[in-house]
């Protein structure tokens, strides 16, 4: 097997930006970047239809020989930098057989994360919308404050064909969006409660954790196994700053819920981690809480490495002592000390985007960083002076 080698071309398709009801996007992966995506072979088509387009058999052909295709070039350079990949524990497949859909239902979400753009959650429209009203210079977030069109894609062929075939879908990955709080992402699960094909296929889901009701419980134990990654990027206060809509209580008792009701989920609950500018220094109590719960962490940087919330922004001297309170024995304390080494290696100090980001927020949301940060996070801000009438 070459060393270039990833089962995810050879399995799934993934659907990764829709616009209007029509899907405009797409790739072998959640992990690829918007700029490596593939274009799409017709206006409206199905799974197999973009599983065997032109691009998706010359990525399986280069992945077998041994050629870095730059569509995947996430994984290369996180690789080049000695971080994992997601590709690495990834099993061999080499015959290329459709069985898995990554699929991008909507962008409907309860929460107005603070890392999150409006793609993924309509609900930041809310903000967008204050910024408006109040003449606030927003123009330098657009390139990453993504498209905002609110999107479904139940009106496609895709959804089409995948409601009438839930058989061959094995594995069944529904993000959003909110999935367990979005309407079309639950016609999906219930379908494949409804026909019977539940039972034999994995639900494989990222969520807030926020929906874990008895009703929602009881529809998860229909599948044959539930991969569900529950997002958590903070306790405390942390949690409430960064997961607006939401408060730490709020996610605990759900969490206690989940691991009461849902049986054919893994033993370890598995908890993703943003590490950005909000977190550095609750990443330790966070391995904590998660130890407590008999979890696995996942920890990732924040998207794009441009936001002003991406760690590199922060002062080397600050980032040093985050580093030093981390002190868990893990791989996934591991991986949080490599990714310090890195931001420290390269770099990027500007405490101005820092804090403009983050004050941009706090004024259409009534927030005071002040009130949820740590004091040495908050006094670096506060030497900061940013022109608030560009910044709110």
């Amino acid at each position: 097997m070459k060393d270039t080698y990833c089962t995810f071309p050879f399995k799934q398709v993934a659907v990764k930006k829709i616009k209007r009801g029509k899907i405009i996007q797409y790739a072998p992966c959640c992990h690829i970047k918007p700029s490596a995506r593939l274009q799409m072979p017709n206006d409206d088509p199905t799974p197999d239809e973009l599983f065997n387009s032109p691009e998706m058999k010359q990525l399986r052909s280069d992945l077998l020989a041994g050629v870095k295709n730059p569509t995947c070039d996430a994984c290369w350079k996180r690789e080049a930098r000695g971080q994992r990949s997601f590709r690495i524990t990834t099993p061999y497949q080499p015959e290329a057989e459709l069985n898995t859909l990554d699929l991008t239902m909507s962008n409907s979400c309860n929460l107005m994360c603070r890392m999150c753009t409006p793609t993924k959650s309509n609900k930041l429209m809310i903000d967008q919308k204050k910024w408006k009203d109040a003449s606030v210079d927003f123009e330098w977030m657009k390139p990453f404050w993504w498209d905002s069109t609110p999107h479904y894609t139940e009106k496609t062929k895709f959804y089409e064909y995948l409601m009438a075939h839930t058989e061959q879908f094995t594995t069944l990955k529904i993000i959003g969006g909110e999935p367990f709080y979005d309407k079309h992402c639950l016609a999906v699960y219930e379908k494949y409660v409804e026909k019977g094909t539940a039972k034999n296929t994995v639900l494989w889901t990222n969520t807030n954790g926020l929906c874990f009701s008895d009703k929602v419980c009881n529809m998860i134990n229909e599948f044959k196994t539930a991969k569900v990654t529950i997002s958590c990027d903070g306790t405390g206060k942390v949690y409430d700053y960064v997961r607006h809509g939401s408060t730490w209580q709020e996610f605990q008792d759900n969490m206690n819920n989940y691991k009461k009701l849902v049986k054919n989920r893994k033993k370890k609950v598995t908890i993703a981690f943003t590490m950005q500018v909000y977190n550095l220094s609750n990443m330790q109590d966070t391995c904590e809480y998660v130890d407590s719960i008999d979890g696995e962490l996942l920890p990732y940087p924040v998207f794009p490495d441009t936001r002003g919330i991406y760690p590199w922004f922060l002062p080397v001297d600050y980032l040093k002592k985050c580093k030093e309170k981390v002190t868990h024995r893990s791989e996934a304390g591991d991986e949080m000390r490599r990714y310090f080494d890195y931001w420290i290696k390269d770099n990027k100090e500007d405490l101005n985007l820092v804090k403009r980001e983050i004050v941009l927020f706090d004024k259409s949301r009534d927030q005071n960083y002040a009130d949820y940060l740590d004091p040495e996070l908050t006094a670096l801000l506060n030497s900061v002076n940013i022109d608030e009438t560009a910044a709110a």
